[in-house]
């Protein structure tokens, strides 16, 4: 019996590129207090399924016994990958919000998409419909916020 839940580490990889906010914050940021107002609700709804993404793999242990596991794993690593892929993009271009938004190896808003498809792969590699429900919540929110502050950036960048 595993006394460890080894699925702590699925939230912990896609959290520490996020710690780069705290030092490299945007040159560029965006006032989306109109925005904010009007998606108040669905900014709760984000924060719900986060909470969960974050907290529910916690309470799971990481077994990798299947081809279908493996699949799974390296298709996270993958993901992972271009996750941190997109924060390098981010640093190096000069710390601008547009770069969490702008299109990476085809994927339209990839930093909102990529950890979405991650915690969905995780839900799978740990096999718990309580992280495929947070996921679908946490991508309801994400995917819309984020759409309204890409909307937001690119009026703040054509002007």
């Amino acid at each position: 019996m595993d006394l460890f839940p080894t699925g702590g580490v699925i939230p912990i990889l896609v959290l520490l590129p996020n710690l780069l906010i705290v030092f490299f914050p945007p040159k560029t940021l965006v006032n989306d207090s109109s925005t904010s107002s009007r998606l108040k609700i669905i900014s709760i709804i984000e924060r719900v399924g986060q909470i969960g993404c974050i907290i529910i793999p916690f309470f799971y242990q990481i077994h990798i016994s299947t081809m279908t596991d493996k699949v799974v794993a390296g298709s996270m690593i993958g993901i992972l990958a271009i996750y941190y892929a997109g924060w390098i993009r981010y640093l190096i271009k000069g710390r601008g919000e547009e770069w969490f938004y702008r299109p990476m190896v085809g994927i339209w808003l990839p930093m909102v998409i990529v950890p979405i498809v991650y915690f969905l792969l995780s839900s799978f590699l740990l096999k718990t419909i309580l992280l495929l429900m947070a996921t679908l919540i946490f991508a309801i929110g994400h995917i819309t916020v984020s759409w309204f502050q890409y909307r937001e950036i690119n009026k703040m960048l054509a002007s």
